[in-house]
């Protein structure tokens, strides 16, 4: 029985990491979606994006987000280990990533 009981959580812990990336997917294509609307660039969009986990997945999107040119991104509440200083120091120059602080900080600069 715990084997079965295992096999379930796993495939559902699986379904759920698959429909986050589904709407994180969704969510870039409406990104993408406004900008050709409102004809700026994506990154004059006022959205905030903040990475707060650092699982494969997450790792993914990061580099696809980089990929694609997005800017501004915060990341914590601590930096992954990848992040080697050189590595952080080229981030904020090209895509001016920054870590995250407290809640209230983070929301008066997202928000102005």
């Amino acid at each position: 029985m715990a084997v079965s009981t295992k096999g379930a959580e796993k495939a559902s812990l699986e379904k759920s990491k698959n429909e986050e990336t589904k709407a994180k997917t969704n969510r870039r294509l409406a990104q993408l979606s406004l900008a050709k609307a409102f004809d700026v660039e994506v990154n004059e969009l006022p959205l905030s994006l903040i990475i707060s986990w650092y699982e494969q997945k997450a790792v993914c999107v990061l580099l696809a987000l980089l990929h694609l040119g997005i800017k501004g991104i915060r990341l914590g509440p601590s930096l992954p280990a990848f992040l080697t200083p050189n590595v952080l120091d080229t981030l904020v120059k090209n895509f001016d990533i920054k870590p995250i602080s407290s809640a209230d900080e983070d929301l008066k600069a997202i928000l102005g």
